[in-house]
């Protein structure tokens, strides 16, 4: 059987997050966008319908909240898992409170301003000042909008604590965190690495949580390495990837 490879966006993120990393995987993946919903339960159930009939699953941040449950509800179609800048964990009393602070502030500010203040924080202290990725961020923090920021909140506010899945998983395993993550601090991705029999752990230097964004190459590198347990086949040489 074909295993394909399905690649989850993060809060604010459409699908165009990916595109720094799956240009250096040699995969096709896709890159569906999370749907308007304010359940993960649902945006998974949804998500599975035009899913491929076994794939290798990256999430990113709220993405990966996503891709365990999927893992839950089709153990059985993930070849592989790839988590990047999230957690199994679910959201404290305080987290919770805070989601509805920062619906609060973009409903105020408008989506434009709101995203270029939270650029700031999730990047890591370079691509901070790096006006090129801001804007990346702010032009997909517009293109969600406010309704569906304010539906996918709710939604990772109310998620399940997926922990107890971790170590019972059985595919290929990688997690993946910024040095400089201040959202999903490192230790937490740590944690969730040793949870899983086998995972690899990859620790970016320098990157905060836009992942996909600024440390491509790390997460190619890892999604890669999980392609390749899963299928049983060596990946292309990365020197041919590049050259295309």
């Amino acid at each position: 059987m074909t295993v394909g490879l399905v690649c989850l966006p993060g809060l604010l993120c459409t699908a165009d997050v990916w595109d720094p990393v799956t240009r250096l995987v040699a995969t096709p993946a896709t890159t569906p966008e999370l749907p308007a919903l304010d359940g993960i339960d649902g945006m998974a159930a949804r998500l599975l319908a035009d899913l491929p009939d076994r794939f290798v699953l990256v999430g990113f941040s709220m993405g990966g909240y996503v891709a365990l449950e999927i893992l839950r509800a089709a153990p059985g179609r993930v070849a592989g898992l790839v988590l990047a800048a999230t957690t199994a964990a679910a959201d404290t009393d305080q987290q919770k409170a805070g989601r509805q602070t920062a619906v609060e502030q973009a409903r105020a500010a408008g989506m434009g301003r709101f995203g270029k203040g939270l650029a700031r924080y999730l990047l890591g202290p370079a691509a901070s000042e790096d006006p090129e990725m801001i804007a990346r961020i702010v032009a997909m923090a517009e293109s969600v909008g406010l309704e569906t920021f304010a539906l996918h909140q709710a939604a990772t506010a109310t998620r399940r604590d997926n922990t107890a899945l971790l170590p019972a998983l059985a595919c290929p395993a990688a997690v993946v965190t910024g040095a400089a993550d201040r959202v999903i601090a490192p230790d937490k991705a740590r944690a969730t690495a040793d949870l899983i029999p086998g995972a690899h752990l990859a620790v970016a230097p320098d990157a905060g949580h836009m992942l996909p964004l600024e440390a491509p190459a790390a997460l190619a590198d890892a999604i890669t390495t999980v392609l390749t347990k899963a299928t049983g086949r060596g990946a292309r040489d990365r020197e041919e990837i590049h050259a295309e």
